[in-house]
């Protein structure tokens, strides 16, 4: 939950006592209260309503704040508090100038401040932790000057501080202050309430037993639940060391930019800052170990254990060890200088300090000498593209190496310098760095040593698509693992059987999961026969995603499957999350099973939120979730996750723009089978610009957002613009990848459709036969996307009136097809393709059994309105053959109208269809 939602509520339950609360009153522009006169509304919080009113006695604007009033005796110290704290005058408070009462509502005239709240300035401004500790301190030092008033603020956040145009911090809404009396007094006052207070929102004083501290007893347990101490949680006694601890939680907040303890809700949240449990610092952070240690006092469970006072904590904070060691060095350079010993100073000095050595644990990994040689390999390719995809990847790699040797520092000093982490969890985490170094050597050394133009292609997503770094840092991910076994012989055989999955996963990722399909079963046997948990979840995953990019997705299933069941065993949520996505899309896309895909995708999503995932983690299932709506045929469900999807991507700090492209990708193809061409092509555009930027201008990716453009314009009748976007693509392709890759052969595909359309036989012929000898060559006879061109094919030949030829490549097709998924709508081009050929060799009654099958897949689907409309006029024409006059009349007159709802492209078919409809053949 954001911060910025949280509200002040009360989180336990009110005792059954008699209270009115009073209506807070909504005021119009020119009403006076007192002497004020309101001018407009400045906002509503749990407490009251603020408006900016005019106090005409002393010509200025004031914060006039209406707060709730409950019986006769809460008004009473309402008044006192802001009393109290109208005597508070400090630069780090908002001040207080009046307080009276408007009705049955207490008012309070404050100090009117012009600014942000420090929630909205940090959120705007992103600033280092050098830039924004003094700005909490700020805050830090409001607390303070009210503490020596008496006042325990209650409700300390970075939404209850304001940065001031003037770039001074100012502490606001003691809505919920309280204000301690009299030693005397506070004595009896505790006295009269016992151990159990059960009056209204009583706020009784007590004794301060020798301390400075003001202190009080509370009868309501009132609060923002994120930030509030362990003791603020009960009835009973409490003291200014609880707004240290939310002092403590709301710099931890913005400093980190995470909560300081870990838990999903407010029971797990509460329950760890009980116990002490912090969240890891996120990778990459800089804000030092010494600041950390201050504000982990400040979040102590018992407040014994925190700061004697607000000011201990703000020394504490204003004591950067850096300067004093700065200062020392100077001082002792200058002894050193006088007594002539400035050769020895400096021997000494060059000795490393500890943990200050970790980039000498990526030496060989990555450095400046083999992104040389990554260069001059990729360009060696003479692929268009390599020079630029090889500095893209130099940066990425650039910022990997930079990420990994800052998190092997860390951790190292947070055992070895500030003992704040133990020896055990030291081990893990190294153990999870070295394993992200070898997943990186292993990519690097493949893209140096044998890279071709398919590779330098894969090679930026390649790299993006290397685990995390960052997961080093998770703590309790890391800890809940099962270790590894004692056996020196079973360590070994582990770490041997993880160097070849992550060469495996290496090549699949550069695109060549046919050369590693024998090795990732190899890998799943190994596993099993060590039987450790982990290893076995991790070669699953490995298996089943290459299984699933070879289309054998009964075997992906099954791997999968088993996958997630080890992965539950060795409480690998990562591993989890990445194998019921994965099953989620094998399932529920490539086996056409959605409604078990999105329940699976639910199951995925679940996983990752309990594992605290990130934002690009969820992404990734909705995304999966749009496919498998869209495939099911509903896109509008499509649409919203694919939004959902973009939306969570944009979220990060540092948004993956190739990710996002990829996302808007599919919302483009969901608007094309919308028949929404019009917005297909916009967001079609958006995508290859994205990549243009992020790709280069001769990437063969940009060529897939060519063709579906080329799609999109064909369907607007532009067909001369899409025959140049297609001849585009192939252009690209062919000079990246070579001329007999399988994206070459789409392309062929493509460009050959587009000519059979046109009148253009000869040329269609061409392109279309090269598309079938480049997909039998690079995906073999029997794969699923071979039905393409033979569907093609079969209708050229039908056009052709070469008939038998059509029902052989056809027939190829629907058997192609049929063995992958026999119910898939996709099965509707080739039943069709097969019916036409049997009406042109007049066999009305073999037409019809095919095109009533087609037309229920495509009833059944949101498909291509104008591909429907074929289906149902071919279908009338081998009803009128076979004597069904009225049906067939009715199928054609529907038939000419989704033509004409089809657009441009479909205009010569609505003609005949219109011209047949009159004279019916």
């Amino acid at each position: 939950m954001d911060p910025e939602d949280v509200e002040t509520t009360t989180v336990a339950p009110q005792p059954p006592a008699k209270r009115r609360v009073l209506p807070l009153p909504l005021l119009d522009r020119g009403t006076c209260v007192g002497r004020y006169v309101i001018l407009d509304r400045l906002g509503v919080g749990g407490m009251g309503i603020v408006y900016r009113a005019y106090d005409p006695d002393l010509d200025r604007r004031v914060a006039l704040k209406l707060v709730r009033a409950v019986t006769k005796e809460t008004t009473t110290r309402m008044i006192r508090e802001a009393q109290a704290l109208a005597k508070v005058s400090h630069p780090n408070i908002v001040q207080v100038f009046d307080v009276g009462m408007f009705g049955e509502t207490v008012f309070i005239a404050l100090e009117l401040v012009e600014g942000r709240t420090l929630w909205h300035w940090w959120k705007e401004t992103k600033p280092t932790w050098r830039v924004l500790l003094p700005y909490l301190v700020e805050a830090g030092r409001g607390l303070a000057a009210a503490h020596a008033v008496g006042l325990v603020h209650r409700d300390f956040k970075p939404q209850n501080a304001i940065v001031g145009a003037d770039g001074r911090v100012r502490v606001l809404d003691f809505g919920l202050a309280r204000v301690a009396s009299s030693p005397a007094e506070e004595e009896d006052l505790a006295d009269e309430a016992g151990d159990d207070v059960e009056s209204e929102d009583t706020t009784i004083p007590v004794a301060r037993s020798g301390s400075s501290l003001p202190q009080v007893v509370v009868s309501r347990i009132t609060g923002t639940p994120f930030y509030m101490a362990p003791e603020q949680r009960k009835k009973g006694v409490l003291d200014a060391r609880a707004d240290q601890f939310a002092f403590g939680v709301s710099c931890w907040e913005l400093l980190y930019g995470q909560r300081a303890f870990v838990g999903e809700n407010v029971a797990q949240y509460t329950e760890a800052s009980t116990t002490g449990l912090f969240r890891a610092p996120p990778a990459g952070n800089d804000t030092p170990a010494w600041v950390r240690r201050v504000l982990m006092r400040t979040l102590a469970p018992a407040p014994a254990d925190r700061y004697p006072a607000m000011d201990d904590v703000l020394a504490a904070l204003l004591a950067d060890p850096a300067r004093r060691r700065r200062k020392i060095a100077a001082i002792g350079l200058g002894a050193l200088a006088a007594a002539g010993l400035i050769t020895a100073f400096a021997m000494r000095s060059s000795a490393p300090a500890p943990c200050e050595d970790a980039a000498r644990h990526f030496d060989g990994v990555w450095d400046t000498a083999i992104g040389a040689r990554l260069e001059q390999a990729f360009r060696a390719t003479g692929a268009s593209f390599a020079p630029e995809t090889a500095r893209k990847v130099r940066t990425a790699l650039d910022q990997r190496a930079a990420a990994w040797i800052g998190m092997r520092r860390e951790a190292c000093r947070a055992t070895r310098v500030s003992g704040e982490q133990s020896a055990q969890l030291l081990d893990l985490r190294m153990g999870c760095l070295d394993r992200r170094r070898d997943e990186t050597r292993a990519l690097v050394d493949q893209l140096v040593a044998k890279p071709d133009s398919a590779r330098v292609a894969a090679a930026i997503e390649a790299v993006a698509h290397l685990p995390s770094v960052a997961a080093c840092a998770d703590r309790d991910a890391l800890s809940a693992v099962i270790p590894l076994p004692d056996d020196p012989m079973q360590r070994t055989a582990i770490g041997v059987a993880r160097t070849e999955l992550v060469e495996i996963r290496a090549l699949l990722d550069l695109g060549e999961w046919r050369d590693v399909r024998k090795r990732a079963e190899v890998a799943v046997q190994r596993a099993r026969k060590i039987g450790w948990a982990p290893l076995v979840a991790e070669a699953g995953l490995v298996r089943g995603t290459v299984e699933r990019n070879a289309g054998s997705f009964t075997v992906a299933e099954a791997a999968l499957t088993d996958t997630v069941q080890a992965a539950a065993r060795a409480h690998l949520d990562d591993v989890s999350t990445l194998a019921w996505a994965e099953l989620a899309w094998v399932v529920g896309y490539e086996e056409e099973r959605p409604l078990e895909g999105l329940a699976l995708a639910s199951a995925a999503e679940a996983i990752a939120l309990r594992a605290d995932a990130t934002a690009h983690e969820l992404a990734g299932v909705a995304h999966t979730r749009a496919l498998i709506w869209s495939a099911k045929g509903d896109q509008d469900a499509a649409l919203r996750e694919a939004d959902r999807a973009v939306e969570l991507l944009r979220t990060e700090a540092e948004p993956d723009e190739l990710e996002i492209a990829d996302v808007l990708n599919t919302i483009g193809l969901v608007r094309s089978f919308q028949g929404d061409y019009v917005r297909a092509e916009k967001v079609h555009r958006q995508v290859l610009e994205l990549r243009r930027v992020k790709l280069g201008a001769d990437h063969p990716k940009l060529a897939d957002s060519l063709d579906n453009l080329g799609v999109d314009r064909f369907h607007q009748g532009a067909i001369q613009e899409a025959r140049t976007f297609y001849e585009k693509a192939l252009a690209i392709r062919v000079a990246a990848l070579g001329p007999e890759s399988h994206d070459v052969g789409t392309s062929h595909n493509n460009i050959g459709g587009l000519l059979m359309d046109m009148g253009d036989a000869a040329g269609a012929a061409e392109h279309l036969t090269a598309a079938l000898r480049i997909y039998e060559k690079t995906l073999g006879p029997k794969h699923g996307d071979l039905a393409i061109p033979l569907s093609n094919l079969g209708e050229l030949a039908t056009k052709r009136g070469a008939f038998d030829d059509a029902i052989g490549y056809c027939a190829r097709a629907l058997a192609i097809d049929e063995a992958t998924a026999p119910e898939d709508p996709k099965l509707a081009y080739d039943l069709v393709c097969v019916a036409e050929a049997e009406l042109g060799r007049k066999a009305p009654q073999a037409a019809q059994v095919a095109l009533e099958r087609a037309l229920k897949l495509r009833e059944d689907s949101a498909g291509d309105a104008g591909e429907l409309a074929r289906t149902r006029f071919d279908l009338a024409r081998a009803l009128w053959q076979l004597g069904s006059h009225a049906r067939a009349q009715a199928l054609a007159i529907r038939a000419r109208d989704g033509f004409a709802a089809a657009g441009e492209a479909w205009e010569e078919r609505r003609a005949r269809t219109s011209a047949w409809i009159d004279h019916p053949e």
